[in-house]
């Protein structure tokens, strides 16, 4: 077995005792003659609350960002704490298994007083490359280009609003970078690592002549500590992306929102979901999107392909052509988040959500079935407009977090576990959940944010 060491010293046990369960667990299926590895309805569970942290009315736990990571025997959160009626702190936590935490506020390791505006723009993502150094980038449009009023002078030279740790697993000195992380201009953005830990990092950015219309992906070096740009240049703009359109909200002559979702398999190859406007729209409709973009790459990244196999050439687009990604869906209008998952025979199960339709808004759930895409909205249990984000075990059930409940399944197709909780997660921890199988996750309410625990009981004792 290969070790893993990015997850530190606490991997190689944990990955241990998760792989003895699924040996066992597909033991029993093949004595059984199964569909699955075992009936999901047979689990059990345990919540716990594992930490708790005021922040008295600060923005947090939006729909693109990503607050929580796991990294050896320790967990880390980035949140924001209100300070007064326009400001408020940037915060990283460092905790234990027991709830313990060191906590720290972004700045402090500059020697600057930083205080971001309290405005629903500034959210903060956090992720942890395969050496252990924690990454963190927020900040409103997070690069010092507008709205820089409130930015200490040390923070506004750079090209991303940027800290990285010192030394691996060390909060006690996040330094501010400011460097490129592989986006022009990046807004929105959020980390993934896949399941060598390499670390990527996803944005919207803009392409130039102040178009923000492309969905960006990053690569991390860890020899190097840079970052690489995935994608290509093209159509007479400079700037590399994975994807983008060149139609904007009408009255702009430039804005579009879209964001990109990404996750690993097991064999490593990459999955990534985004949504573009291949049309132009009225500023009432809001922020939309017209087409549902898939796209997965075997090669870290460098080249893509739809699911079905067929070459794709970069960057991506919905418009017909060499450059078209897999086309899931086309509507009037979809909203511009999405998110995608994997399966137990790794197939790709994506959720996004149709607006102004006529049905009110909904999340809607598609799978790859090996051949096409299916759609599986109707033999999933209804969920809030805002439960876009489906996730995934190292075994493949597939998990929908909505309100006080966490939705389980093998396949959409024969049916979900409702799980009740007495809080509800809105960030799950991809790192945790990949090597436990158990789900781990941040919430927040006015008072305060937690991290929550759920551990899964599977049924073993059924050998």
């Amino acid at each position: 077995m290969k070790k893993q060491i990015y997850y530190g010293m606490a991997i190689e046990s944990m990955r241990s005792s998760l792989f003895a369960v699924v040996f066992c667990l597909l033991l029993f299926s093949t004595l059984c003659d199964a569909a699955d590895p075992y009936d999901i309805n047979a689990e059990t569970y345990e919540t716990e609350v594992i930490w708790f942290a005021p922040i008295g009315g600060g923005y947090n736990l939006y729909k693109w960002n990503v607050q929580v990571a796991s990294f050896g025997d320790y967990t880390y959160v980035v949140y924001c704490v209100k300070t007064n009626g326009i400001n408020q702190k940037a915060h990283v936590a460092k905790i234990d298994q027991n709830g313990q935490a060191t906590v720290i506020k972004l700045g402090d390791a500059d020697g600057v007083t930083y205080n971001p505006l309290l405005d629903k723009h500034n959210k903060f993502s956090i992720g942890i490359d395969e050496q252990g150094y924690i990454h963190v980038i927020g900040d409103m449009h997070n690069y010092p280009f507008a709205h820089t009023g409130h930015l200490p002078a040390a923070y506004q030279s750079g090209v991303t609003m940027y800290w990285r740790s010192s030394a691996p697993e060390d909060i006690s000195n996040m330094t501010w970078l400011g460097s490129d992380m592989g986006a022009y201009r990046p807004t929105y953005p959020s980390f993934l690592n896949d399941n060598e830990g390499c670390l990527y990092y996803t944005s919207r950015g803009q392409i130039g002549g102040g178009l923000k219309n492309a969905v960006t992906l990053g690569k991390y070096n860890v020899g190097t500590k840079t970052w690489t740009t995935m994608g290509a240049s093209g159509s007479g703009y400079s700037k590399k992306r994975l994807m983008w359109e060149n139609d904007v909200k009408n009255g702009t002559s430039s804005y579009a929102r879209t964001r990109g979702w990404g996750v690993a398999d097991s064999n490593n190859m990459l999955h990534f979901i985004a949504t573009l406007p291949n049309k132009a729209w009225n500023s009432a409709l809001g922020n939309v999107s017209t087409d549902v973009i898939y796209a997965r790459s075997s090669d870290n990244a460098v080249t893509w392909t739809k699911a079905n196999g067929d070459a794709i050439t970069l960057p991506m687009r919905a418009e017909a052509g060499v450059n078209q990604g897999d086309i899931i869906d086309t509507h009037e209008w979809i909203a511009t988040d999405s998110s995608v998952a994997i399966d137990q025979n790794q197939n790709p199960f994506v959720q996004y959500k149709y607006t102004d339709d006529g049905m009110g808004n909904r999340i809607i759930l598609k799978g790859w079935t090996g051949s096409a895409w299916v759609d599986y909205t109707d033999q999933r249990p209804s969920v809030a407009e805002e439960s876009f984000r489906i996730y995934n075990d190292a075994m493949g059930v597939l998990i929908i977090p909505d309100g006080n409940r966490i939705l389980r399944s093998w396949h959409p197709g024969r049916g979900f576990r409702t799980v009740s909780l007495p809080w509800s997660i809105q960030h799950i921890d991809r790192q945790y959940l990949r090597l436990t199988g158990n789900i781990q996750g941040v919430g927040a309410g006015e008072a305060g944010i937690a991290l929550y625990r759920v551990k899964v009981i599977r049924p073993l004792r059924a050998l």
